[in-house]
């Protein structure tokens, strides 16, 4: 599909209703279930809500911006903009509207020069996380907001007349200068690399082995008729009598007291292991790690010099609107493989369950390593 075109049919289906004042986004387009709800219905400066009939023809023109992004983004747009990614917009484009209220400026079409200055000087005035002046992408995210509904100007009932000027957000030195993303120091890098290493080889092994061997101890029991509770104390027991679990990891500091919880707290150490050793060897990111389903893994021969090499079969998901992500790979050093491998057989039972395919499965709310309850499966991000 062209990168570029408006999206597909099928795709359109699943948008929000234009004329809703809540936007449930579908199932997947959300990080988090708190960011699946677009809510037009938020306080106004004047006590008003933006749902109110006076707001009627800006929502309105604000509404088709945010869908147009999506379904027949600007020529300059490489792509539409994702689902995942309307939350964020959405958060921007109100931050504007608010200042447009305070301001007095009922239409976007009466965003010019002057205005720009105006709503800078407003921006000047409020305060960031930190306490500080505003970062300069935060200013650069709204100025280019009001560019790309410039860009879109004659697919909307209203928009600015011109585009707003960028000097500001990076020149006049009113801004907090953007702060370089924290990076890992070697003294700390070098042994959670090695420690993850470690844990993914014999005791990740000894781990999954140990949680088969409790989980057939309770399916035996209930397979007697047992209560589950009954089941679940006589797997507790059995347990218990194999403490210390993994005695080269054993931390009496970090461990919980009981057997389950330390079971439990093992096979999380595992995962976290797994996800560490996959981030630094290929650097994928968060997103495209947890989304990594069985079976990613597909071996090759090179027909040029007869090599055999591994690939690690995923998906993009920054800035891509389709759901699944745009399909990638990576090169898969041995490491990698057996994370995968570990991964694979850790969330097999949970996949068994829930019908998934994806390696990174919990049991909410409580992420039992051994199924003792019908609590639900979801994905680790929800």
């Amino acid at each position: 599909m062209d990168a570029t075109a408006p999206a597909p049919s099928g795709l359109r289906d699943r948008l929000p209703d234009h004329e809703a004042d809540i936007w449930h986004l579908p199932a997947g387009a959300a990080r988090r279930p708190s960011t699946a709800v677009i809510d037009w219905g938020f306080a106004m400066p004047d006590g008003s809500r933006f749902t109110s009939r006076e707001w009627s023809p800006l929502r309105h023109a604000a509404k088709r911006f945010l869908l147009s992004l999506h379904e027949d983004p600007p020529g300059s747009q490489r792509r539409p903009l994702s689902l995942r990614s309307f939350p964020g917009v959405f958060r921007t484009l109100r931050s504007i509207i608010l200042w447009m209220a305070a301001d007095g400026t009922r239409r976007f079409a009466d965003i010019d020069e002057p205005a720009i200055d105006r709503f800078l000087a407003a921006l000047e005035g409020r305060r960031g996380n930190a306490g500080g002046p505003l970062a300069v992408a935060t200013v650069q995210n709204h100025l280019g907001l009001l560019r790309m509904m410039y860009l879109q100007r004659a697919k909307l009932p209203d928009a600015p007349a011109c585009p707003p000027h960028r000097k500001p957000a990076r020149e006049t030195g009113l801004w907090a200068q953007s702060v370089p993303l924290p990076y890992t120091p070697d003294p700390v890098a070098v042994p959670l690399i090695s420690g993850a290493l470690q844990l993914i080889g014999e005791p990740a092994d000894k781990v999954i082995a140990l949680r088969d061997e409790m989980q057939l101890i309770f399916d035996d029991a209930r397979a007697e008729g047992k209560a589950r509770m009954t089941a679940r104390i006589r797997m507790m027991d059995a347990l218990k009598a194999r403490r210390p679990l993994l005695p080269e990891w054993d931390r009496p500091e970090m461990m919980p007291k009981g057997a389950l919880g330390q079971l439990n707290f093992l096979a999380d150490r595992v995962t976290d292991a797994c996800f560490v050793v996959i981030a630094y060897l290929i650097g994928a990111r968060v997103s495209e790690i947890l989304t990594l389903e069985v079976g990613c893994i597909a071996h090759e021969r090179g027909e040029a010099m007869n090599m055999a090499h591994a690939w690690l079969n995923g998906s993009i998901h920054k800035a891509f609107p389709h759901d699944a992500g745009k399909p990638h790979r990576w090169i898969a050093p041995e490491a990698v493989q057996r994370a995968v491998d570990v991964m694979e057989r850790l969330s097999a039972p949970l996949r068994a369950i829930s019908g998934q395919n994806l390696l990174w499965l919990v049991q909410s709310p409580a992420n039992n390593v051994t199924r003792t309850s019908d609590a639900p499966i979801r994905s680790i991000t929800g």
